[in-house]
């Protein structure tokens, strides 16, 4: 496991014991290895159920594999320093309801220690980047899903991290949200962020991953790079149902 990724996952499977007695424990994931390098967009791909969710809590620090090991920015993802380098976007995010939007995202100022004098930039810098301009007094219950995601963003570029783990950023967007958020992903690439992109919109992930691992089963069936499809979902389309295709004969 190299200590210069920013990501490293070596060997890591996870199971879950049985929901009753009498049933059997579940192996969510099996022996997964890669890497993401410093500044690199790595994409995740797969099936509902395929591991996604239970590797990325890994990495959050949220799980803790059965074996293996898994380290963010050289750091074992359990600890605190780990997690403060990490903006991590769940596929469902929880919100404060009776909170404005202004609030959480100083609220998430707050948790990642960010400076006093520094926090109202950064949250004005966060609610501009996600046109939340007109909702800053909007308490988070009053609040409609496409501006909750866009809330659950800015929320997590307010501390300013370099490693970035983002599950489904693109649902509930609207076109003109969409538009934005890619540019958004473009200006980190452009500061050398760390991004793990995992997401069902192929349009996407072709566009901003420089390679992009297919998660199937809970393994990882095969890593393709922008070589192979191009910066096109169709070719990655067509790559992705050839592996999975293979890996269920």
């Amino acid at each position: 496991m190299s200590s210069r990724a920013a990501i490293s996952v070596k060997a890591v499977a996870r199971k879950y014991p049985g929901e009753t007695l009498w049933a059997a424990p579940r192996w969510a994931l099996h022996d997964v290895t890669f890497e993401v390098q410093p500044g690199e967009t790595f994409g995740l791909i797969g099936q509902n159920g395929a591991g996604k969710s239970t590797l990325q809590r890994i990495l959050c620090g949220l799980l803790q594999p059965t074996r293996g090991r898994a380290a963010v920015g050289g750091i074992n993802p359990r600890l605190a320093r780990s997690r403060m380098r990490l903006g991590y976007l769940p596929e469902t995010p929880l919100y404060y309801p009776d909170l404005t939007v202004e609030e959480l995202l100083r609220h998430q100022a707050r948790l990642y220690r960010v400076p006093a004098d520094r926090m109202t930039s950064r949250v004005h810098d966060a609610v501009a980047a996600l046109g939340l301009e007109k909702h800053r007094r909007t308490r988070a219950g009053h609040c409609s899903k496409g501006t909750l995601q866009r809330l659950a963003i800015a929320a997590v570029l307010v501390p300013e991290p370099d490693i970035y783990i983002l599950d489904e950023p693109f649902s509930g967007l609207d076109p003109s949200v969409r538009y934005r958020l890619n540019a958004l992903l473009e200006m980190l690439q452009l500061a050398g962020c760390t991004i793990l992109l995992c997401a069902h919109e192929l349009p996407e992930i072709a566009r901003h991953c420089h390679r992009v691992g297919i998660l199937h089963a809970g393994r990882m069936a095969d890593i393709v790079n922008t070589r192979e499809f191009h910066g096109s979902p169709e070719v990655l389309e067509s790559l992705y149902l050839e592996i999975v295709g293979k890996q269920t004969l």
